[in-house]
C-alpha cells in the first residue's frame, strides 16, 4: 500500500491530467511535465498554448481549504514563464469547487512559502472558461454578482414566472 505522500502525488497527477484534458477539449494544445517537481530545472506542471498565447501552470489540488506552494515552486514557475515568453498561473482545485487560476502575485506570502485560501481563490481567481477566453470576465462577473443579490433574484424569478404565465401587470411591482 502506498504511503500518504504517494497517494497525494497520485491525486496531484490525476488533477493535472484532468486539467490537461480540459485544455485539449477546448482547442488548446497542452503538455504535462511528468515529474515536474523532481527535476533540478524549472518545469511547470502544464504548458498550454492557443493562438499565440502560451501559459505555464503550477497545479495544486486537494480537500483542504488551503493550498500551499513552496517559494521555489513559484519562483521557478516565474523563471520558466519569463524564459519561455509565457504567462505564469497557479491553478488550485478545491474538492467540489472546480479550478481557480491566480497569478503568482495574487498568492498570500507567508514568509517561507505561499498559500491560497479557498475563499480568496473564489473571490479573485479566474475560472477555466475565463482563463482561456471562452467566457468574457466582465459579463460573467456581473451575472455572478447579480445572482448573489437576493432582492434582484426575487424580482427576476417573479418576472420570469409572469412572463411564462403571460401575466404582464404592473412592472413597477417587480
Amino acid at each position: 500500500m502506498a504511503g500518504k505522500r504517494g497517494r497525494n502525488k497520485q491525486r496531484g497527477s490525476s488533477a493535472e491530467r484532468e486539467l490537461f484534458h480540459q485544455f485539449w477539449d477546448n482547442g488548446w494544445t497542452c503538455l504535462r511535465t511528468a515529474g515536474s517537481g523532481s527535476t533540478q530545472y524549472p518545469a511547470p506542471d502544464l504548458t498550454a498554448a492557443n493562438n499565440g498565447r502560451t501559459i505555464v501552470i503550477e497545479c495544486k489540488a486537494g480537500s483542504s481549504i488551503y493550498k500551499y506552494l513552496d517559494r521555489y515552486e513559484v519562483e521557478e514557475l516565474q523563471q520558466f514563464a519569463k524564459a519561455f515568453g509565457a504567462e505564469a498561473w497557479i491553478a488550485v482545485r478545491f474538492n467540489h469547487k472546480g479550478w481557480y487560476f491566480l497569478k503568482p502575485e495574487e498568492l498570500q506570502d507567508t514568509g517561507g512559502r505561499f498559500s491560497v485560501h479557498q475563499q480568496h481563490a473564489i473571490k479573485i481567481g479566474k475560472r477555466f472558461e475565463h482563463l482561456i477566453g471562452k467566457i468574457p470576465e466582465k459579463i460573467d462577473t456581473e451575472s455572478m454578482e447579480l445572482s448573489n443579490d437576493k432582492k434582484f433574484m426575487k424580482s427576476y424569478k417573479k418576472a420570469k414566472e409572469q412572463i411564462q404565465k403571460r401575466q404582464f401587470g404592473n412592472w413597477e411591482e417587480l
